[in-house]
């Protein structure tokens, strides 16, 4: 059912995205100080949140954001100088309109919480930003002018700079923007462009052309282009009054792209334009009412995520209906059309499966700005100097993941601040810059997404983490580890090597939540580190929680699904006598452990003689899984356990067979841990 729109809904999504986008501009605003384009940036976010939120509703955030808007409108006439402290300031107004808009009614403390932002956003100011005018008043004002003046229609051509893009600006943003203002459509011309080889991505290589009829006159398509008038080829010519109806705007782009020069162009355009309004005052008035106006095509479309889940939710239940339609394929050889059907089916379910998948995907960027908003705030806390690198912003990961995902970046994160960086003092012993660098950076590998969190911190101590480890209980004296094995004992429950409690970490709760939220997402985790250079923590995530592609194994009379992104290669053994739960195995001339399944899951019937071995990768090792037999890859759809099997950590959940029947899905990583606690009762 269509859900009707809701216009304060749209404003609270549109206001959201626009103080994300504030918000990673102010940041880097406070690298880069003298960086124009991001204090225009900032004050058109804020213009925005507060006309529109006049618009619908939103007074107490129109009237904060009002005044902080005039801060940023001084600072980009140079009547005021940036200050760190004014981004902090911002940040801090940023949160607070973000609670605002979380309220139903904002009251008395919300409203005085505004009004001692504001006091001190006089004091930074000194009055070098006064308001201008009640906002309610002046967006009412807007409106109605806008309805009463008559419109026009005009050409602009613009034509970026080829170094656009290293400069800041984004051409495409600057003509949406253009579109905001009024209707219309636009042609873009590529230039001539150089070969592969010598082309450069981020260099542009064209122009645009705009028809576009608006009532706010031509001062407010100069302003779309206030920022990069002295840069950038503008042209802005008024071809008519009124606005263009009917194929009147693609008769005008006809012209241009016809026109052998700009000035014969607007000639034609003029002329076009005047002949079709001709026409049209010469019907009768029934036939022009008659005319359907033109409107510009959509590129995009808000969609409910919602909606989007129960769309992955349909295109799963389609591809169990594909399994099972091959099977029965299967059990018809005769039968030519139904193979031929089958195996469209699956071709069309796979696309349509990509497809459903890829809306949910969203760059994981959108969480890389509220990590450098944890970085500035706690290294401003903790007095230390943090250079904070991120890499592969683009990289897609599906909505879901990445809102799982921040708790444990978040984790990590405070640590390599509050443990691993050491204080400028120190870093000038150990001769390193004051500041020190933490880098975040993703990547596609294998299937799955790769993670990285690195400092140029002390590290990690594997010896004072041993020690740690046998005070605890947690390994005995006479142990032997390897470093990567000592490393993994930080993940353990409470374990800490910090000295000392702060806010921030210390009480070992932080690297044990990582993993159990790393886990639930059917991922892993390692880390990597060399005492006095830096640690590595390395996250492997799936792009996706609804659809995994799996391996179908057979153990006795159960089923089970073991995700392809764990799997290495297959490996076959002859048994001779009663096994264990974790026995040896040789893998490419060195020893490994290996997982009976049969033993460890207590699944009934005799064992084989013969048995195939899943090797797979867990916790930063090789690990062999024994099962029957290995009956080939699935898609598996990935439903929910019940509560009453929320204590099996090793189930990653279940799929429906294409004969109906009941496959678990195994969680590799925990089922590895499973295996070494029940070997050690034994």
């Amino acid at each position: 059912m269509t859900q009707p729109t809701n216009p304060e809904s749209i404003y609270r999504d549109e206001a959201l995205e626009l103080l994300s986008s504030l918000e990673e501009s102010l940041l880097e605003l406070d690298e880069n100080p003298g960086r124009k384009d991001l204090v225009n940036t900032i004050f058109r976010s804020l213009h925005t949140i507060k006309g529109s939120g006049a618009m619908f509703g939103f007074d107490e955030i129109a009237r904060f954001t009002h005044e902080i808007e005039n801060t940023f409108d001084a600072v980009r006439e140079g009547r005021l100088a940036l200050e760190p402290s004014m981004i902090t300031l911002t940040l801090k107004a940023k949160d607070h309109i973000h609670d605002l808009l979380n309220m139903a009614e904002p009251d008395a403390a919300a409203k005085a919480h505004s009004d001692e932002l504001l006091t001190k956003f006089r004091a930074l100011t000194g009055g070098a930003a006064a308001p201008e005018a009640p906002v309610k008043e002046q967006v009412q004002q807007v409106v109605v002018e806008s309805e009463e003046l008559p419109r026009e229609t005009f050409w602009i051509r613009y034509i970026p700079t080829a170094d656009s893009f290293l400069t800041g600006t984004d051409p495409l943003r600057l003509i949406l923007e253009l579109f905001e203002i009024g209707a219309g459509d636009s042609l873009f011309t590529h230039q001539i462009m150089p070969g592969l080889e010598e082309m450069d991505p981020e260099r542009a290589f064209g122009f645009w052309d705009v028809i576009i009829s608006t009532a706010r006159g031509v001062d407010a398509i100069r302003d779309v282009f206030i920022f990069v008038e002295d840069d950038h080829d503008i042209t802005i010519e008024k071809i008519g009054d009124d606005r263009p109806r009917g194929n009147d705007v693609n008769d005008m782009l006809e012209c241009l792209s016809k026109a052998a020069d700009p000035k014969a162009a607007l000639r034609e355009m003029r002329q076009t334009y005047a002949q079709n309004l001709a026409k049209r005052n010469a019907e009768p008035e029934e036939q022009s009412a008659a005319r359907t106006e033109t409107k510009s095509k959509a590129t995009s479309l808000r969609v409910d995520a919602a909606r989007l889940d129960r769309l992955v939710n349909m295109v799963g239940e389609l591809i169990i209906l594909q399994t099972r339609l091959n099977r029965a394929a299967g059990r018809h050889e005769d039968d030519p059309d139904l193979h031929q059907i089958a195996e469209e089916l699956e071709r069309l379910s796979d696309e349509m499966r990509d497809d459903a998948l890829g809306l949910r995907m969203v760059p994981i960027s959108t969480s890389f700005g509220s990590m450098r908003r944890l970085v500035r705030d706690i290294s401003d806390d903790i007095g230390k100097e943090v250079e904070f690198v991120t890499e592969g912003g683009e990289t897609e990961l599906d909505k879901n993941v990445i809102e799982e995902i921040k708790g444990p970046l978040m984790h990590i994160m405070r640590n390599a601040i509050d443990h691993g960086l050491e204080t400028p003092e120190r870093r000038r012993e150990a001769g390193k810059a004051e500041a020190g660098v933490i880098r975040l950076s993703a990547r596609h590998a294998s299937g799955d997404v790769l993670i990285e969190i690195a400092d140029d911190g002390a590290g990690i101590d594997a010896q004072k983490v041993r020690g740690k480890a046998i005070e605890r209980g947690l390994i005995t004296p006479e142990q032997q580890l390897t470093e990567p094995e000592l490393l993994n004992l930080i993940f353990e429950p409470g374990f800490s090597t910090a000295d000392q409690v702060s806010d921030l970490s210390g009480r070992g709760v932080g690297m044990d939540v990582v993993r159990r939220g790393v886990d639930a997402l059917r991922g892993s985790v390692e880390i990597q580190s060399e005492l006095g250079m830096g640690t590595t923590v390395r996250m492997r995530i799936p792009l996706t929680l609804a659809i995994i592609d799996g391996l179908h194994v057979r153990v006795g009379g159960e089923l089970y699904i073991l995700p392809m992104s764990a799997v290495e290669s297959c490996q076959e053994r002859f048994v001779d006598g009663p096994t264990r739960i974790i026995e040896k195995f040789e893998l490419r001339d060195k020893m490994a452990p290996c997982i009976s399944l049969r033993n460890l899951l207590q699944v009934e019937g005799e064992q084989p003689d013969y048995e195939r071995i899943v090797v797979t990768e867990a916790d930063g090792m090789y690990v062999g899984l024994a099962v029957d037999a290995v009956l080939g890859q699935q898609h598996a759809v990935i439903k929910s356990l019940d509560e009453s099997c929320n204590h099996s950590e090793w189930i990653a959940g279940t799929t429906i067979n294409g004969d109906g029947g009941i496959s678990i899905i195994l969680d590799v990583p925990q089922l590895v841990r499973f295996a070494n606690r029940q070997h050690n009762l034994q």
